[in-house]
Order: structure tokens, then sequence, then C-alpha cells
């Protein structure tokens, strides 16, 4: 690993980021520097890692076994060309808090409007609206969490090989079936324009088969490993279809929120 490359491991307890001659430690708002000269020892129990200085114990319990291996790995590599310095200081600032997510800003808009609906039109009338706003909530969470894996699923590598995608000439090898069988994955072999072979699978499904041989192959000069073979008219009018189901799903909820309370407000019967 190149001597300036930042490992980090994120876990609970905190993150540490391992930069060429000091370690930042996160916990809460607090962010410290600790020089590695600082450091009178480390260790890694399972997948939890242990730094600590003359005054001072940090430990984070990594997500998995890979990170954990990475993060002391690297530690110790670095550990060789440092020397302990008792002089060596620590600094602390304080991390700024983050704004609020404007999602969060319209839910609890959302929910201060709801409360003061169910005040307004009185407590029988008032929880009738606040069981209903809920239930079309959770329609809309649901197509917009549908929206947002038809486009991670099925249009966003259509999108990105449509706006930056380089065609060349290859050879479809084969197919791998789904385990439905209904649809095909088209093996893509080419080599790209910069002279880089390439095996790929498909980015995209298909429902008929062609015969091996000689084909288009457009794929993603960024990832040249993203890349399709043959019309997907399949794939896209899946996209698309699930794609107008959701937005239809959360227009109706939308619309049902609207209405419910114009309702409360009296002003719509």
């Amino acid at each position: 690993m190149a001597s300036n490359a930042i490992v980090v491991l994120k876990g609970r307890g905190g993150t540490f980021r391992l930069g060429k001659s000091e370690i930042e430690v996160f916990r809460g708002g607090l962010s410290k520097r600790v020089p590695l000269a600082a450091l009178t020892g480390h260790q890694r129990s399972g997948r939890s890692v242990v730094l600590t200085t003359a005054t001072e114990t940090y430990e984070v319990h990594g997500g998995n076994d890979a990170s954990v291996t990475a993060f002391t790995e690297a530690l110790e590599r670095a550990m060789r060309r440092v020397e302990h310095d008792p002089a060596a200081a620590v600094t602390s600032t304080t991390k700024p808090g983050r704004p609020m997510h404007w999602a969060a800003k319209v839910a609890l808009g959302a929910g201060v409007a709801v409360l003061l609906l169910v005040w307004w039109a009185g407590l029988q009338n008032g929880l009738i609206i606040a069981a209903g706003f809920g239930v079309l909530c959770g329609l809309a969470t649901v197509a917009l969490f549908g929206l947002r894996g038809v486009w991670r699923w099925l249009l966003r590598d259509l999108w990105v090989l449509r706006r930056r995608g380089v065609t060349v000439a290859g050879e479809i090898t084969g197919y791998r079936h789904s385990s439905s069988d209904q649809t095909k994955y088209a093996k893509l072999r080419f080599v790209t324009a910069t002279g880089r072979s390439m095996e790929v699978e498909s980015a995209a499904f298909v429902f008929l088969r062609r015969r091996p041989g000689p084909a288009d192959i457009t794929y993603d000069p960024e990832n040249p490993k993203l890349a399709t073979g043959q019309p997907a008219i399949g794939h896209l009018l899946a996209g698309m279809f699930s794609g107008v189901l959701c937005l239809g799903l959360l227009a109706a909820a939308v619309t049902g929120i609207v209405l419910m309370v114009l309702t409360g407000l009296g002003l719509y019967r």
C-alpha cells in the first residue's frame, strides 16, 4: 500500500483515520489528532482495535474482518517508521454538527402540520386525519424507495452508457440465465479504445437470445466493466413501467394528503 494512503476504520466506538504521521480519532462531536509517536501501544482483539497513549485509550469495533485487518496492517507498517516521543501532543477539536438534512426538515414540518390539523379538527376527526395521514405517508415512502430502486437497478447504468458510452467491435460469447429463466445477461468480450481486453457480463438483461458472435459493445470508459452488447428493450421497458407505477403511487399519496389537509381545514368537502 502506498505510504500516503489514508486507511479508515469505522464502527462502534467512533472512527480511526490513519494518515502518514497521525491518527484522527472521531467520537461523537469530538475530533482528536493523535501523533503516531504519541502511541504507547496498539492491539487488535477480534474486530476491535485499541490504541493507547500515556493518558488515554481509544477503541473502535470494526464492521468486518477485512476492514480491521487492512487498518491494523497499515498501522503496523506506519509504526515501523516512527519512534516513540513522550513529548508528542494530542490535539482536540470540536467537530461541527451537520446541518439538518432537507428531508428531516420536511418530515419535521409535516409532523407539526399534522399536529396542528388534529388540534384544529378536534379529537375524533383529528384521530381519523392522523391515521389517514400515516397510511398515505407510508405509501409515499414505499413509492420513493421504489423509484430509487428502479433508478439504481434498472435505469442508471443505461443512462450512464447513453451519456458517455464508447462503442467498439466485440462479441457475445454466451448468456447467463436468471433464476426464473425469463431474463438473460449476455457475456461480452471486447477490447477498449485504449487497448484493454475485457470479458464482462452485460449491465442489462434481455428476453431474447442472439446467436453468439460479433456485436457492437458499448462500455463506460470510466468503468469498462459496465457494458452492454445488444438493445435492451425489455430491460428499459421494465424500468420505465416500474418507474411510472411508483410515480403513480406517489402522486396518489400526495393528492390524498393534500385533500385530507383541505378537508380538515374546511376548504374541501
